[in-house]
């Protein structure tokens, strides 16, 4: 697990800890059990005292200029990210709960990438009308529900051409991403009595993809 610091989102807020923070880790107990560098240290009371300095202006009507409020905005950026690389750099088994809550210094789960799916979608035709047809898809593994597998959503190709074309010899055209249990096609006059073949995969972030339906063709009314 890796450590993460949550600042708060408010100014005030925001001002109440960096400079809490700042007596608490100067503590002596705190500055012998955490061993912050004295230079990281150095940093962060440079850091917190220049922030002080301008919110005394901020907060004062006839000096909170556009320059003061944008000094702001940019001590407060800087802070966000010298806090967190001195912080996180202490040792977490030191930390007692106290700790973490006076640091705002809180383990966090690294993201576990979503698997795509082991198995093929299904879909079926629910509605046809001139020049329309709706499809519905079905997650086999869980098919009384709508939701996809985590992480997941349907890679939908399809292709237009005469009817009886064997599988082998159907060109699917680039796909659609479909995040929905239903997905409506239309199509122009043209189209009408042609045969539209259609096929699905599940795909994941990385594009990854699942085994593939089987393929399905349906005259386009």
């Amino acid at each position: 697990m890796t450590v993460s610091v949550r600042f708060p989102v408010k100014d005030t807020d925001f001002d109440a800890y960096v400079v809490a923070l700042i007596i608490y880790i100067l503590l002596l107990i705190n500055k012998t059990k955490f061993a912050i560098l004295a230079e990281n240290e150095t940093l962060l009371v440079d850091d917190v005292s220049a922030w002080s300095a301008n919110r005394v202006k901020v907060l004062a009507p006839n000096q909170s200029t556009t320059t003061v409020i944008n000094e702001q905005k940019r001590l407060k950026a800087k802070i966000k990210v010298d806090f967190p690389a001195v912080l996180c750099k202490i040792n977490p088994d030191v930390l007692t709960i106290a700790d973490r809550f006076a640091l705002r210094l809180f383990l966090r789960k690294p993201n576990t990438p979503n698997l795509v799916a082991s198995w093929c979608p299904s879909f079926i035709v629910i509605f046809i009308s001139h020049l329309l047809i709706k499809f519905k898809f079905i997650n086999t593994d869980t098919p009384k529900s709508r939701k996809m597998p985590k992480g997941n959503r349907i890679y939908f190709e399809t292709y237009i051409g005469l009817p009886e074309i064997a599988d082998k010899d159907i060109v699917f055209g680039s796909g659609v991403n479909i995040s929905k249990a239903f997905y409506t096609m239309t199509f122009t006059a043209e189209n009408s009595g042609k045969t539209l073949y259609a096929r699905a995969y599940y795909e994941n972030k990385k594009g990854e993809r699942s085994p593939v339906s089987l393929i399905i063709n349906v005259l386009i009314p």
